[in-house]
């Protein structure tokens, strides 16, 4: 058993060391992050007096923190922007057609539509005129 508690012991002595040194590491980053300037560096037609009196901070006096790893291309933005606005109007075309589709199905299939004769109109004579029917013999008495 003491076996077993020295290397416990030594296990939390090397994670006590481990972390001080994450601590010294991320003190130093941190530093060095707020110390230099996140914008790149101007010209000296285009730099104003309050961003050249501050080169490290902004106007409002608040460090920036660079983030590189979140920084987008703006043509790629407006690449994906154009993307999703067509993909938008496909689905919303295709939304619509089967809107339509199922209105049909749903409520005229019993009651065709289209491709049907108009019952509500006379037939059209066609010439020659056909002959008259005979009429019916009258019922014997």
């Amino acid at each position: 058993m003491p076996d077993r508690l020295e290397e416990l012991q030594h296990q939390r002595a090397l994670i006590q060391e481990h972390l001080t040194w994450l601590e010294h590491e991320i003190a130093a980053l941190t530093v060095t992050r707020l110390t230099r300037s996140p914008f790149p560096p101007r010209d000296a037609a285009t730099s104003s007096a309050p961003a050249a009196a501050n080169p490290g901070l902004p106007v409002a006096g608040v460090p920036v923190i660079d983030l590189p790893d979140f920084q987008v291309d703006a043509g790629s933005v407006r690449g994906d922007t154009r993307r999703g606005c067509l993909l938008y109007v496909a689905f919303a075309i295709i939304l619509f057609g089967l809107g339509l589709i199922a209105i049909y199905y749903l409520g005229y299939r019993d009651h065709p539509v289209l491709f049907v004769p108009d019952k509500s109109e006379p037939t059209p004579v066609t010439y020659p005129a056909p002959a008259p029917a005979k009429p019916a013999p009258a019922p014997k008495k």
